[in-house]
């Protein structure tokens, strides 16, 4: 932890990168990869990209993140977010907690704090200020949350223990989830609060939900989020207004950001069929079979959709 109240990053080193760079190497193993985390720094971040043959992205703005970190590949084949095969299951889950809020007339909005205490990127000031935002939310009146954290006892450190006081005197109005990668709430909710660029935050932006990116520090950009569902705020006082000034939009799947080319659950799909063409093509080399099988993809669903780096 550093003096300024700013955390640093830590290099990985798990047997999976390993392997993946041994792969790579190989003229007879496939390297390949792919990331739950959206990522948004990669010259920071970049034990979440490491040297694949094939590397599954989300869709351009994971293509710019593996670039920038310069760690070598030989394609990036966008299939969109690579949980979406959950995303039904999701909407549908029960919820009787969030069933009952709603019920009761209040809107209800789903915070992402995207593990506060490890944004290597965030002040405890910024945290504190992010939850001063749930707690305006709340006095309002009209509003309940239901709050999104991994670590409960870890948020509990990070934030000021009156303003946490504060948020959890609202008893009933306030809901802890500390399910991990669990897009139900978004879902579920009438908006979302993510903090920086939250993966689970951009996912419900880009499915409908109108979202919020708080971000004192400008490392979010228009670029990054829907523009249809998503607004990145600044301040903490400005996002009840907001909330009220976008209450009555319809939600919009976006098909047109850089997060999700194709917003339709089928990710898993693209990649069981790539992976499935690799294994079909027998008796050629590495990059014949990669370049063989690229040209096959990019023919059903667009040129666009693959990245290659290295001479096949």
């Amino acid at each position: 932890q550093a003096e300024d109240g700013i955390r640093d990053a830590q290099e990985s080193r798990g047997l999976g990168d390993v392997y993946k760079r041994q792969g790579y190497r190989s003229s007879k193993v496939f390297s390949l990869g792919a990331t739950w985390s959206y990522g948004y720094m990669p010259h920071f971040l970049n034990e979440l990209y490491k040297c694949c043959d094939i590397f599954f992205t989300w869709g351009d703005r994971q293509n710019i993140n593996y670039i920038e970190c310069k760690s070598p590949f030989r394609s990036l084949v966008n299939v969109g977010y690579i949980g979406d095969y959950a995303i039904n299951f999701m909407k549908n889950k029960p919820d009787d907690e969030i069933e009952k809020l709603k019920k009761y007339g209040y809107k209800v909005v789903a915070v992402y704090d995207n593990v506060a205490s490890w944004d290597y990127f965030s002040t405890y000031s910024q945290i504190n200020n992010f939850y001063r935002g749930v707690l305006s939310l709340l006095r309002e009146g009209s509003y309940a949350c239901v709050i999104k954290t991994k670590r409960m006892n870890m948020l509990v450190k990070q934030l000021d223990k009156n303003l946490m006081d504060d948020i959890l005197s609202f008893g009933d109005k306030v809901i802890i989830n500390t399910e991990r990668a669990d897009l139900s709430p978004a879902l579920k909710s009438d908006f979302t609060y993510a903090y920086h660029l939250s993966s689970l935050g951009t996912i419900a932006s880009i499915w409908g939900k109108k979202t919020f990116f708080y971000d004192e520090s400008g490392f979010v950009n228009e670029s990054m989020i829907s523009k249809k569902n998503g607004q990145i705020i600044t301040n903490f006082q400005d996002l009840l207004p907001y909330l009220k000034a976008l209450d009555k939009e319809p939600e919009i799947v976006d098909k047109s950001s850089k997060a999700d080319p194709f917003v339709d659950g089928n990710a898993q799909f693209r990649i069981t069929e790539y992976i499935q063409l690799i294994l079909s093509l027998t008796g050629k080399s590495k990059p014949s079979i990669i370049e063989e099988v690229n040209i096959i993809y990019r023919r059903k669903y667009g040129n666009s959709m693959v990245i290659e780096f290295e001479e096949l």
